[in-house]
């Protein structure tokens, strides 16, 4: 796609070059074609984006409580995302946490699309920096295979898997369908990986480190229950400084 438009680009340039009464109208002649050009690509060629080439997205009807997607936004939000190698900026998407999908709006069309997760190497949306993993495991925990709120990498990694429960139960007026939030911790040090909830969990983790983290927590006022997230990307980025 990027040759096209160079092509294009390229194109409209000799056009202005040759037909040019100055220097001054060639300059402006040649901003406008590449103007056009632009716009042409993104009205025209873009539609046809290695992005928006997936499955179309099927919307599920709206649930008595909760949604499929994350923070329960219903809107498509542009976002940053690195497909295939390529970094696309304000892209329209939406993130199906129940599905564990992220969709798109090709611009054009307005058609819905789910990315093919293994060219979606990471995003971010809502603040939150999410990559995708692929499913590992050690004999402490496992992974799935899918995207996760990276909240802290440094020689110890930390992420965030943020899901969705869904029940159904039969009433009187019909079939009640709830969405609930799920949270999963995870640390990975090295090759091992621990599924974490607690902070007893957490300090298991950083065992070799447990008093000197405890006094940290205690000399910061860390409020584990409050923000656990946070507070388990400290832990983790003050175990990395106190174990050089």
């Amino acid at each position: 796609m990027i040759k096209k438009l160079l092509a294009l680009i390229v194109g409209f340039g000799c056009f202005s070059v040759a037909y040019a009464q100055n220097p001054t109208v060639d300059t402006m002649a040649f901003t406008q074609k590449v103007r056009y050009a632009v716009d042409y690509y993104n009205r025209n060629i873009s539609e046809q984006s290695e992005i928006y080439n997936g499955t179309e997205y099927n919307f599920l009807p709206r649930a008595t409580k909760g949604s499929p997607y994350l923070e329960d936004r219903f809107e498509f939000t542009n976002a940053n995302i690195k497909y295939n190698d390529t970094w696309y900026n304000d892209v329209s998407i939406l993130y199906d946490a129940f599905k564990d999908v992220l969709v798109a709006t090709q611009p054009v069309n307005q058609a819905q699309y789910i990315l093919h997760k293994e060219y979606l190497a990471e995003f971010y949306l809502f603040g939150h920096h999410f990559v995708h993993l692929n499913a590992m495991s050690s004999d402490n925990a496992s992974i799935n295979d899918g995207y996760y709120d990276q909240l802290y990498a440094g020689k110890t990694v930390v992420i965030c898997k943020y899901s969705k429960i869904k029940t159904e139960t039969v009433t009187a007026q019909g079939i009640e369908v709830v969405f609930d939030d799920k949270q999963s911790f995870f640390i990975k040090k090295g090759a091992t990986i621990y599924s974490v909830n607690s902070k007893g969990s957490v300090l298991n983790a950083f065992k070799d480190k447990k008093k000197e983290l405890n006094t940290y927590l205690s000399r910061n006022n860390i409020d584990y229950k409050n923000n656990k997230g946070l507070a388990i990307a400290r832990l983790a980025a003050y175990y990395d400084q106190i174990s050089k």
